[in-house]
């Protein structure tokens, strides 16, 4: 075989195939493909490549094998016909490749885009995003905005933002952008929403504004966004601005003054000597800092007089802090003057800094009780705080103005005021106009994160049952009894249930809270965002992309890329089975009626898989960037520069290089990460703080434990891949 491939290697070159397109057959051949339908030198070796990947994974190729596509049109031709869409609609040699995308995209998602192909791509790219988002921006198309516009505005309304009333065809997206986040922090707008500023310059406003400063004293179209940011800056040091923020200042001149008056160095102050020797009786130094004054007496039997001392003193400069007592004691002879300390300045005293009151609890129990008894109780929970319509939520406190000092030379040193906090941001409340207090708009969950407040919708309801219809809430949902079977409840926050669950499906994208418990008799799912919390489950079936909680499960299906836990004085996991990437923490595994149980942890088969599929992705993308390059560089070497500056091909390679380029980063710092969470899943380990029963299975990283009864007992991987039980 080996040596059919060399003849047929020579052949090709022989035909004036390059190194690149004989590669792209020989492995076509190497695979018992149909190397035919592209063995051709009217492919380029990319072509061909795409070509290759088709018939590999036994696709039609026939709808784009033909060198009047691209590669990447070959690509997107590709990507449909292996998601199994009609490529038929937009496979279609005049159709840009950048085109084609959106239209697969659009179809994926059963979304036929193709009546809006007039359309620029990437405004097309937006209104296929909106659609997505279930809002519609085409009234906007219409009006003119091109795709940078679209973008921000379609931000805005997916937010819920109100951007209407300041739209204006003239804004550019970025400036659009700036107005939208200052609505959502309620931003008084209208204070730069003005076409005479560019959107640097209403970024610098709006981060004015975010800190309460005085910005009238740099709001002025004539100053540079670069200009504004050095007085602002210097606002929110308290500093007087106003002896640089003059036009005539450029931003570097700006920036150093700015910069002398943060060290207190603004004024030109005359320098004293550090020494001063009248006669050689004794002298008085001064610390570099001009903190302290120092008198060095020659003759220690030698009494001063305390005039000559505080001639010494003016003569040297030293005016403040003077130490009386330490004159008393060099006229008496008490001190001997050898490095005596005679003064010392005022430091500056610092101002506290800005900081909000809140009027709700922000340390919430987000844990069971353990009770005296080992047991836990799950009522205690304090899943989240509820708040009114009207009600005051928050106060600010500005800050407070520092104290000044003073050296020992009479120069005043100037204070720090306490920093100005940023404005709050979030959803559901407003800010009364003395910009301090805020108040709910809403009746709901409050939640405060750093600088965002968000108060989110929560739909309170009694017992839940399947006759009630699908509940899909966008907020939180809270019920105060039970959910019956066959229910169907979706919600955008988390889903409090203080009562018990049967057999229905719950999902959300926060944490899953059930006071009670779940006998969901092996049907309906529960699913988590974050983590799921329990008092019991039963026959329950649980995926959580966060932690798992429970007093003890019972044959239950529960899957967990986080810790799960069943730490209840009789806790348990007994019966079914449980995956958690990062390990286990439980008091009992399994019964003592044998039940079989099954934990497994550390590196799955999935979870290889899918590190396997980001390291195929990896090697896919830098072969196409090989095969790019070296006809890039063949471009280069064929044509003078500007024969090649006017091909279209040689034009497409150079965007296609730099896409792919950023692709193949995007997918390395992908493969990083997964690194990180391999290393960290398969040191993952089970740990039993009571009794592992008989008939449990232990398996981590795929090597499986099977024993008798064992009490307090860590199971861990080895570095050899053995299982290591720690007593």
């Amino acid at each position: 075989m080996k040596e059919k491939i060399a003849d047929i290697q020579i052949i090709l070159q022989k035909k004036g195939f390059s190194a690149d397109q004989i590669h792209e057959i020989i492995m076509g051949m190497e695979a018992g493909l149909h190397v035919a339908s592209y063995a051709s030198k009217d492919y380029m070796a990319i072509q061909m490549y795409q070509i290759r990947l088709g018939l590999q994974e036994q696709l039609p190729v026939e709808y784009y094998a033909n060198p009047c596509y691209d590669w990447f049109q070959m690509e997107e031709i590709r990507k449909g016909l292996e998601k199994g869409i009609d490529v038929s609609i937009y496979a279609k040699p005049d159709m840009p490749y950048a085109k084609m995308r959106e239209l697969r995209k659009g179809l994926e998602k059963d979304m036929n885009l193709s009546p809006f192909l007039h359309l620029k791509v990437g405004i097309l790219q937006q209104l296929r995003k909106s659609i997505l988002s279930g809002i519609s921006i085409i009234p906007y198309i219409k009006e003119g905005y091109d795709e940078e516009q679209l973008k921000a505005i379609r931000h805005a309304v997916e937010k819920r933002i109100p951007i209407e009333p300041w739209l204006k065809p003239y804004y550019k997206g970025d400036s659009i952008r700036e107005i939208s986040t200052g609505l959502s922090q309620g931003l008084d707008v209208s204070l730069y929403a003005d076409p005479g500023y560019s959107w640097r310059q209403m970024r610098e406003i709006r981060l004015g504004l975010e800190l309460r400063l005085d910005i009238t004293q740099y709001a002025d179209p004539l100053y540079s966004y670069s200009q504004m940011e050095e007085i602002r800056k210097g606002l929110e040091l308290r500093l007087d601005v106003s002896r640089y923020s003059s036009l005539m200042y450029t931003t570097k001149e700006m920036r150093r003054r700015r910069l002398l008056l943060e060290k207190g160095e603004a004024t030109n102050i005359e320098q004293f000597r550090q020494e001063t020797v009248p006669g050689e009786a004794f002298y008085i130094s001064v610390s570099e800092d001009s903190m302290t004054a120092f008198i060095h007496v020659a003759d220690s039997h030698l009494l001063l007089k305390r005039e000559v001392i505080l001639a010494a003193l003016l003569a040297q400069g030293v005016r403040h802090g003077i130490d009386e007592i330490a004159i008393d004691g060099l006229i008496s002879g008490k001190y001997k003057g050898n490095g005596t300390i005679i003064a010392r300045g005022t430091p500056a005293e610092e101002g506290s800094d800005g900081w909000y009151e809140f009027f709700f609890r922000t340390d919430l129990n987000r844990k069971p009780k353990e009770l005296p008894d080992g047991s836990v109780d799950y009522h205690c929970v304090e899943w989240f705080e509820l708040v009114e319509e009207g009600q005051k939520v928050a106060y600010y406190h500005e800050p407070q103005e520092g104290t000044p000092g003073k050296s020992v030379t009479g120069q005043l040193l100037p204070s720090r005021s306490g920093k100005e906090q940023p404005r709050l941001t979030g959803i559901g409340f407003k800010v009364l106009p003395d910009q301090k207090t805020y108040i709910a708009t809403n009746t709901g969950r409050i939640e405060v994160n750093g600088d965002r407040m968000d108060i989110t919708s929560l739909l309170v309801l009694e017992d839940v049952t399947a006759a009630g219809g699908d509940i899909d809430f966008d907020g939180s949902i809270q019920v105060n009894g039970n959910i019956g079977t066959g229910a169907v409840l979706h919600a955008t926050g988390d889903i409090v249930v203080n009562g018990y669950v049967e057999a229905a499906d719950l999902s959300c994208d926060g944490n899953i809270l059930i006071r009670q418990g779940i006998n969901a008799s092996g049907a309906g799912a529960v699913r988590a965002a974050q983590n799921i919390v329990g008092h019991y489950f039963e026959s329950a079936n649980l995926y959580a992309e966060g932690e798992i909680q429970a007093a003890y499960c019972l044959n239950s299906r529960l899957f967990a890329r986080g810790i799960i836990s069943a730490l209840d004085g009789k806790g348990m996991i007994a019966g079914g089975t449980a995956y958690s990437e990062s390990g286990f923490q439980i008091m009992n595994a399994g019964n003592a009626a044998g039940v079989p149980t099954s934990l497994t942890t550390g590196i799955t088969e999935d979870l290889q898989k899918e590190s396997a599929g980001l390291t195929h992705q990896v090697k896919e993308i830098q072969e196409e960037l090989n095969l790019l390059r070296h006809a890039y560089e063949d471009y280069r070497r064929r044509f003078k520069p500007e024969v090649r500056n006017t091909m279209k091909p040689y034009l497409e390679l150079e965007e296609a290089i730099d896409a792919k380029q950023k692709q193949l980063s995007d997918l390395e710092k992908e493969t990083e990460q997964m690194k990180d969470r391999l290393e960290k899943t398969d040191a993952a380990c089970v740990v039993i703080r009571n009794i592992l029963y008989d008939n449990v299975v232990i398996e981590i990283s795929g090597t499986i434990w099977r024993g008798d009864q064992l009490r307090q007992v860590t199971f861990r991987k080895n570095t050899d891949g053995a299982i290591n039980l720690e007593s």
